[in-house]
């Protein structure tokens, strides 16, 4: 009985032996001048966003600067840049990719299938291995030819030999295509995996703290809400919306003031597929407020950009700079909005503030008033604040020789006696000029008139006392005011006014950002330099 069971095994392993030698011969036969790819000679790598453009070839986008009035006391500025790779992305060209589920398909000539891998992505460094699913081939027997290999991960979908990018799949779609003359016993195949869409990310600048500002761009029904492609990766085509599609962003919010006393915020992308009209494109605010004012529901187009389409595997950033709407007096002696002016080539020299004047954005410095104390230096003189705060004569004071007290001296000229007059009257606001008229050193009326139209303060709560005051004054509305057009901040600035306290004194004025802001009106020794000159002038 021993006997026999033994000589059946013996039997059954013989058997098992010569069906495994005639399956290896088969095989080997059937790989004869065959080309055999495994899964580990598929590596991919993902293109970086930005195309660099070769220095032979001229730019077809030139981006440009437009201005816009967003109808509420802002003003925009907004340029739109095509976001270019870093050096160190242009040598390296593609970075490692992330590890998640592809699908390979392989294609002769004739675009017949010949066969499919399905798997992920495994392994570290800047190109990954490809491991196939478990179910699937581990390798491919090919013919020496030259094949398509088209491989593209699970947000794009396969339905009917179409590969299909919808609109919420965009920002993560890949598709690789590579053809290949396959020949030899071993291949590497590479795939450079490209995006299916645009990027578009906002930056934000503005002179005021960024909270809560939130915005989305409104595609219109002629852009695109499906990218489809034949199997083979080719023939792309376009399916047009059937209603608008909203992006949404959020800007983080910004706080801290740079040293320029700018905030910066920058959105994350949103992805748009290729060939979504740019121009057409709505940036309309949700919510958030800016310098007061609120942003909700204002809008801004891009009709005026030269690009028209967006293409695929690129990276846009939109630079808004946002502005408080006011008037300024420029070097030509127009006046308009900051904007206007900068449209126009011209350079802002004043803030206007009442009564055709205007205040210069910058200080010229710390001087004294006169260089002799005690004095009588003007006619007109007064301990009693009532007789100034309504002055608005500075011009005269300046240049006017009946003004001062020996009725000949015009303080303008005098800067060796009257170091204030002279450097206001002889202030250089960085720029030529043209049609304007004589910088002068103001009256307090004029500084206070100045003070109500930039930073809203009530002028008349000035009740009769020297001191402090502050009803309405917004101190932070008046730095946007300078500091936006390139001048000094101003607040926490006191400086001279033409106007006479008595032989000891002339008069002063400052305001301040501290205890929430207040203005001071005081007097103080004619001949100390403890005060800026902030020259003023009058326009047509």
């Amino acid at each position: 009985m021993r006997k026999n069971i033994y000589k059946t095994l013996l039997f059954i392993i013989g058997i098992v032996l010569f069906t495994a030698c005639a399956n290896e011969d088969e095989l080997s036969s059937e790989q004869k001048g065959k080309v055999i790819l495994d899964a580990t000679q598929f590596t991919l790598t993902e293109e970086t966003y930005g195309k660099e453009l070769a220095i032979t070839r001229a730019d077809d986008f030139n981006p440009k600067t437009e201005t816009y009035s967003l109808g509420n006391g802002v003003e925009a500025e907004v340029t739109l840049e095509r976001e270019k790779r870093s050096n160190q992305q242009l040598i390296t060209r593609a970075q490692e990719i992330d590890n998640q589920h592809y699908t390979i398909k392989v294609y002769d000539n004739s675009g017949s299938l010949v066969g499919t891998l399905k798997g992920t992505v495994a392994g570290v460094g800047a190109t990954k291995a490809f491991t196939p699913d478990a179910g699937t081939p581990k390798q491919l027997v090919l013919s020496p030819n030259t094949y398509t290999f088209v491989c593209f991960n699970d947000k794009v979908e396969l339905n009917n030999n179409k590969l299909i990018v919808t609109d919420s799949n965009a920002g993560q779609a890949l598709i690789g295509r590579t053809q290949v003359a396959v020949s030899g016993n071993k291949y590497q195949v590479h795939f450079d995996m490209k995006h299916q869409a645009a990027r578009v990310r906002f930056e934000m600048t503005t002179y005021w703290d960024i909270v809560g500002i939130t915005a989305n761009i409104q595609q219109t029904a002629s852009d695109p809400a499906v990218l489809t492609y034949n199997v083979d990766a080719t023939n792309p085509q376009y399916v047009s919306n059937t209603s608008s599609i909203n992006k949404y962003y959020t800007f983080p919010n910004k706080t801290v003031e740079a040293s320029d006393y700018t905030y910066t915020s920058v959105s994350d992308y949103q992805y748009y597929l290729p060939s979504s009209k740019g121009n057409s494109f709505k940036l309309i605010f949700q919510s958030g407020n800016l310098y007061e004012k609120s942003l909700a529901n204002k809008l801004m187009t891009f009709d005026k950009f030269p690009r028209t389409q967006l293409a695929a595997n690129e990276s846009y950033i939109v630079k808004i700079k946002l502005y408080y709407t006011y008037q300024y007096l420029f070097q030509d002696g127009t006046t308009g909005t900051l904007l206007q002016g900068k449209a126009a080539g011209k350079t802002p020299i004043g803030a206007c503030t009442q009564d055709k004047r205007a205040i210069a954005l910058k200080s010229v410095g710390i001087y004294n008033w006169s260089n002799t104390r005690p004095q009588w230096d003007s006619q007109g003189h007064s301990e009693n604040i009532n007789d100034h705060k309504y002055v608005t004569w500075g011009w005269e004071l300046t240049y006017n020789a009946n003004q001062s007290y020996d009725n000949s001296t015009v303080k303008a000229n005098e800067q060796n006696r009257y170091p204030a007059f002279y450097l206001a009257a002889h202030y250089n606001p960085g720029v030529p000029t043209t049609n304007l008229g004589h910088w002068y050193l103001p009256s307090l009326g004029e500084v206070l008139d100045a003070y109500h139209a930039i930073g809203h303060f009530d002028k008349s709560s000035i009740t009769g006392s020297w001191g402090d005051y502050n009803k309405d004054w917004n101190w932070k509305i008046y730095r946007v005011v300078f500091v936006q057009a390139g001048g000094a901040q101003s607040v926490g600035e006191w400086f001279w006014t033409s106007e006479e306290y008595n032989a000891e004194d002339a008069v002063n004025c400052g305001c301040s950002k501290d205890n929430g802001g207040y203005i001071r009106i005081s007097s103080y020794h004619k001949n100390e330099a403890n005060n800026f000159v902030r020259p003023f002038i009058k326009y047509n």
